[in-house]
């Protein structure tokens, strides 16, 4: 989720199983050391080692240092404040819950206020099969393949 899609996709529910099975994850060039670390945690295969099933439970998640710096009791008691909010006719938010730039939009599809990055390259998206083209049509037809052996 940190970078827009899992760790194993597949267009298949099997391929999506095998992808889990070998356990490769193709990483973004762009992820720091702390997020794969967290991942890699969550993914464990061995669920006694896996981050948040260990004797510490829940709280190793939280005392991980990707979490470093938050507030969790703040965060528990609502009282960390919103740093931006998509503000819509429908939410109406008093002054102290207001974020120091609210953009405003035309509905809710409206994407004009996010950045339009270039798509990533072929070789960062997981997933991909980079199809081969077919070969020659006279390297496809081989005629000593072909033999009767029967005659």
């Amino acid at each position: 989720m940190l970078v827009g899609y899992p760790p194993f996709f597949h267009e298949t529910a099997y391929g999506i199983y095998e992808k889990i099975l070998r356990g490769v994850i193709h990483w973004p060039h762009t992820m720091d050391r702390l997020s794969k670390e967290l991942i890699k945690a969550f993914l464990h295969p061995d669920r006694t080692k896996r981050l948040g099933n260990m004797i510490g439970g829940p709280q190793d998640v939280l005392d991980h240092p990707w979490f470093r710096g938050v507030d969790w009791d703040a965060l528990e008691c609502c009282k960390i404040k919103v740093t931006f909010f998509l503000h819509y006719d429908l939410v109406r938010l008093t002054d102290e819950q207001q974020a120091p730039i609210i953009p405003h939009t035309t509905s809710l599809d409206d994407t004009r206020h996010f950045l339009h990055l270039p798509l990533p390259s072929l070789e960062d998206m997981p997933g991909l099969v980079m199809e081969e083209s077919p070969p020659p049509i006279h390297q496809r037809f081989e005629p000593t393949i072909f033999q009767f052996l029967e005659f």
